[in-house]
């Protein structure tokens, strides 16, 4: 008779990709919500499995299913009910460009996020997807050396990232940072939109 041979077999780093979902890992189950096999770190190494194989040399053939979670969007996220404790903390993504942010309920009852924001230039803003009351065109980044300045600059939309942007974030002058309602007929109050999600 023949006793059972468990085989290892494993499935390469090729991480799938699924338009506004995340990729957990791989599962038995194409209905599971959590993963059976997941990568063991960071850098996406092989998963192992292990079948039951009662010839060991047969060919063994394993079904995988790849599970997945829906983003959570930074423009859905309500810091009421998501995040009602202080010291709460989520992961969000920003519709605009994919960019994760951490955001987290502070010791005074308000949520802020952890990053500065690193929302490059070059894109039309919405109500959909930004705090503005009409759509507003955000200009390409250009370097910093280049910006207008003084008196005659002040309602000039601008804005500079560079490699640093994944550290620092982006760097935006008030007009742009306001989708240009803070210009300076602005002698006090608030403007009325920003680029913020």
């Amino acid at each position: 008779s023949s006793a059972d041979v468990f085989r290892n077999l494993t499935i390469p780093n090729a991480e799938p990709t699924r338009d506004e979902y995340i990729f957990l890992g791989w599962a038995d189950s194409p209905s599971a919500t959590e993963p059976d096999y997941i990568y063991g770190d960071a850098t996406k190494g092989e998963v192992t499995l292990q079948v039951t194989d009662i010839n060991s040399s047969q060919t063994v053939n394993k079904t995988v299913y790849a599970v997945w979670k829906e983003k959570d969007w930074m423009q859905d996220f309500d810091a009421d009910t998501e995040l009602p404790h202080v010291g709460d903390t989520k992961t969000l993504y920003d519709k605009r460009d994919g960019t994760i942010y951490t955001v987290k309920r502070l010791a005074d009852g308000n949520v802020w996020m952890t990053q500065n924001l690193k929302l490059n230039g070059a894109r039309t803003l919405t109500s959909a997807d930004s705090d503005v009351t009409s759509n507003f065109s955000m200009p390409a980044s250009i370097p910093y050396s280049s910006w207008c300045s003084g008196n005659n600059c002040s309602n000039t939309a601008q804005v500079y990232y560079d490699e640093t942007r994944e550290t620092y974030g982006s760097l935006y002058s008030w007009a742009a940072a306001t989708a240009g309602t803070g210009t300076d007929a602005i002698t006090s109050g608030n403007a009325i939109s920003s680029i913020s999600p």
